[in-house]
């Protein structure tokens, strides 16, 4: 039935039909349209179009649609399908013409050339991963780490061979950090198991072990610290055979290795060219567009919201428009993992810091989302068409909704004790999220990336922070205000002390 209301944007409409002297220009509908903006299309008044889609009680607006009602407060809030849409249109003799409004698939688009290899580095916790990297790249970014746990994905740009560049990811291997583990291992070509050998495989190597058989990704297991046994062969056979026990990893190479003295890690190198020989190494190079994902989202002091983006097609500029999640933003600049300013656009392969204008009302941090560069318009356009579809799911009538849905919704958010949540990363927020929600008693009330505002304070509740910071004035309202503010170092220092507040409560 829709396919006889709509055609497809591009091509000519039905003709029109043969008592009418003009043909109408048609509409061009979405998936979503709102009533007052269908209304202008057909130059009819507003309460023309939403009595055909609505039925008005008190003056809020119902609508039924494949058997789920809808209630709109206003108006202006009324949210219109596109088979709605098209009905309606149909009904005033205007002809409609459908445009998606999807994003452009780039993925095999030409011209294509080679980008650099993706390589997750996974493992247990304190198993040596930030430690192979600052090898491979000569750095010591592990003696700084807070109890030399790595919080956040750290990129390593360096190269296998000679003229062979590589993108590393340097992934935590704390239990709180599933989520980000996984996402990097999402978008890698190649994962490296890193697996000490004086403990072998622990909780974290294992489930490593479950994300890269779900994901079906080739592996190399790295079997690190082998200057700190008594026995390397006797070592290497038993971790070897702990990691064979798991089906994923029963073909994967094993390489033993000492990242502190360097030991074997040509031989890690040469393991991974040999590899990724069987990987598609490469991606469209088109100046047209660009695409891409959030691998993080920092709030920096000075510089605002900084995307951290892995470039997965075409280039992207500065002064380039783009959608991220619910943000369309227009990019101000570039700079690799070591700081260093891109200038002519970055590239497939490589993970830039990108910092932006943000052009829409939107501050959510869209970490795991899409990059994508558009014209300004198409950006328009495409967050408008997300906005209407949230809209519209949440005006789900309740009356409508199953009896379990009914119960828990008006618990959801509003038991226990309230917080406020401030991280400095959309990751690391994510991690302690994913933590807190488990935690009975606790209500998170309000969370944010950044350093404590004045509106965190107002909320009246205790605040807690993971690496964030609270200026003077921010400090002296909460002291008058009696607000408590708890700020600590590390994820887990944190989480123990908001379970501190559980048994507080209980």
């Amino acid at each position: 039935m829709l396919s006889q209301l709509v055609r497809w944007h591009g091509r000519p409409p039905l003709a029109s039909r043969a008592f009418a002297s003009k043909p109408k220009k048609p509409v061009v509908l979405s998936n979503f349209t709102r009533v007052r903006d269908l209304a202008k299309k057909l130059k009819v008044s507003a309460d023309a179009v939403v009595k055909h889609a609505c039925t008005k009680h008190y003056h809020k607006y119902y609508m039924t649609h494949d058997n789920v009602k809808y209630k709109f407060d206003t108006l202006k809030q009324v949210v219109l399908p596109l088979d709605v849409a098209a009905r309606i249109a149909a009904h005033f003799d205007v002809p409609a013409v459908y445009d998606p409004i999807e994003m452009p698939d780039l993925q095999d688009r030409t011209p294509r050339a080679p980008r650099p290899p993706v390589i997750a580095v996974m493992g247990h916790v304190d198993h040596g991963k930030t430690t192979l990297m600052d090898s491979l790249r000569g750095t010591d970014i592990a003696k700084h780490e807070v109890e030399g746990i790595t919080q956040k994905i750290h990129v390593c740009d360096t190269e296998l061979a000679p003229g062979v560049p590589a993108t590393f990811l340097d992934t935590p291997g704390h239990f709180h950090f599933t989520r980000m583990r996984n996402n990097a291992a999402g978008v890698a070509d190649v994962v490296v198991l890193v697996v000490a050998a004086d403990e072998g495989c622990q909780l974290q190597t294992e489930e490593s072990i479950g994300c890269i058989e779900e994901l079906g990704v080739p592996s190399v297991v790295c079997i690190n610290k082998m200057d700190l046994v008594s026995s390397s062969k006797l070592a290497l056979e038993r971790v070897t055979e702990q990691v064979r026990e798991f089906v994923a990893m029963d073909t994967s190479p094993v390489v033993p290795i000492s990242a502190k003295t360097s030991l074997n890690l040509d031989t890690l190198k040469e393991t991974l060219l040999e590899v990724l020989q069987d990987v598609r190494l490469e991606a469209y190079h088109g100046d047209d567009g660009g695409q891409g994902t959030a691998l993080e989202v920092v709030a920096s002091t000075g510089l605002g919201t900084v995307l951290r983006i892995l470039v997965l097609n075409g280039v992207v500029r500065p002064g380039d428009h783009f959608i991220c999640g619910m943000i369309h933003g227009a990019v101000k600049t570039i700079r690799r993992a070591n700081g260093d300013v891109v200038v002519d656009g970055a590239t497939p392969g490589h993970v830039v810091d990108v910092t932006f204008k943000n052009l829409s009302r939107h501050k959510d941090a869209p970490l795991e989302f899409g990059f994508h560069v558009l014209d300004k318009e198409r950006c328009e356009a495409y967050i408008e068409q997300r906005e209407m579809a949230n809209d519209f799911a949440a005006s789900v009538d309740p009356a409508d909704m199953p009896q379990d849905d009914q119960e828990e919704l008006p618990l959801k958010g509003f038991q226990g004790t309230p917080i406020v949540v401030k991280a400095d990363t959309a990751g690391s927020l994510t991690s302690l999220l994913d933590t807190i929600d488990e935690i009975p008693g606790i209500h998170t009330a309000h969370v944010g990336l950044g350093a404590v505002t004045v509106n965190d304070i107002e909320r009246g509740c205790t605040i807690f922070g993971f690496n964030v910071k609270v200026h003077s004035r921010e400090r002296k309202l909460a002291a008058e205000r009696n607000v408590p503010i708890v700020l600590r170092p590390t994820i887990h220092q944190l989480l123990e002390e908001i379970s501190l507040v559980q048994d507080v409560e209980e």
